[in-house]
């Protein structure tokens, strides 16, 4: 299988993309490792608010280091027109989105900052986010590699993260009512979410990638039309 190409018959090998292995194995030892070593659910939070936080930077690098992209669908307010796939709408959509993510994670900063911080294991905390680096950056590089082959939506890259948020705020929420379940249902949770979001990415590659597929034969074609 060929990691740097999808295709149609690529969904079928969902569960072979080495950047979904990765991101699964880590996700297990650290929730092994959470659940054997009796860790409450503050320290949790804060681990995936930093994975959270490097998903969001790493994503404003993959926009803002764009070499070609589509912009369907993709307009400013007020506009009936998709915008330009231009260095401006680039580099204006990067910055737009790393100062609406950043809000986001800012507002659970301070939220989590006036919480209980001492019952939080800050080693663990550490070690997991450099664990968290190490596979956004994998992640990253063969991401990149793609968005090279294909024909990325702008606006499609730019939404997709926000599905992190949704489990940072269901478990504080069934942490602060089922303290008792929090620990567990927040790795649930933060799991499916993890590898939804992953397999959003891919299938939007996937369309990505048959969609310059077939430019690229249209163009051949029309080559030899001309010849």
């Amino acid at each position: 299988m060929n990691v740097f190409n999808l295709t149609n018959s690529y969904k079928r090998n969902f569960w072979k993309d080495p950047t979904l292995l990765s991101l699964v194995a880590v996700n297990l030892y650290l929730a092994w490792y959470a659940i054997s070593s009796g860790l409450n659910n503050n320290t949790l939070i804060w681990l995936y608010w930093y994975q959270s936080v490097l998903i969001g930077i790493f994503n404003f690098l993959r926009i803002l280091t764009l070499r070609q992209f589509s912009t369907k669908n993709f307009r400013g307010m007020n506009s009936n027109t998709d915008d330009a796939p231009t260095v401006r709408t680039k580099i204006g959509t990067a910055f737009f989105f790393l100062a609406h993510y950043g809000f986001f994670h800012l507002v659970y900063f301070i939220f989590l900052s006036v919480a209980d911080k001492t019952s939080v294991d800050w080693v663990f905390v550490k070690n997991g986010a450099q664990l968290f680096l190490v596979n956004s950056a994998f992640t990253f590089l063969i991401q990149k590699v793609r968005d090279y082959r294909n024909t990325p939506n702008i606006g499609e890259m730019m939404f997709f993260p926000y599905i992190r948020i949704v489990p940072i705020h269901l478990s504080i929420i069934f942490g602060g009512f089922f303290p008792g379940l929090g620990t567990l249902v927040f790795i649930i949770l933060k799991s499916v979410a993890d590898v939804a979001a992953h397999y959003i990415d891919l299938r939007l590659q996937e369309k990505e990638g048959n969609l310059t597929d077939k430019v690229n034969k249209l163009s051949a074609r029309l080559r030899k039309l001309d010849t």
